[in-house]
């Protein structure tokens, strides 16, 4: 999805994760070296990690597709 954190990935900044291993590796954007050391900085991962939150693409993602799943879900419910 291309997203890191609920918000923004600065969400990571308060969570045990955080404190022991910075932000997770896979909020780091292709082609860009993040370092572990980076990943521990909030403000120097800032330009290398995808800045959206995820919650607001996963409702965006489901509310585009819930035509499909609601059509297949109706298409199973009258075979049944």
């Amino acid at each position: 999805l291309h997203c890191c954190g609920v918000e923004n990935y600065t969400d990571w900044k308060t969570s045990d994760y955080f404190k022991e291993k910075g932000i997770p590796i896979s909020c780091c954007k292709p082609l860009v070296n993040c370092t572990a050391d980076d990943m521990k900085n909030i403000t120097r991962a800032g330009g290398k990690v995808y800045e959206r939150g995820c919650f607001s693409l996963v409702i965006q993602t489901m509310d585009s597709e819930m035509g499909i799943v609601a059509g297949i879900s109706f298409g199973t419910a009258c075979f049944q």
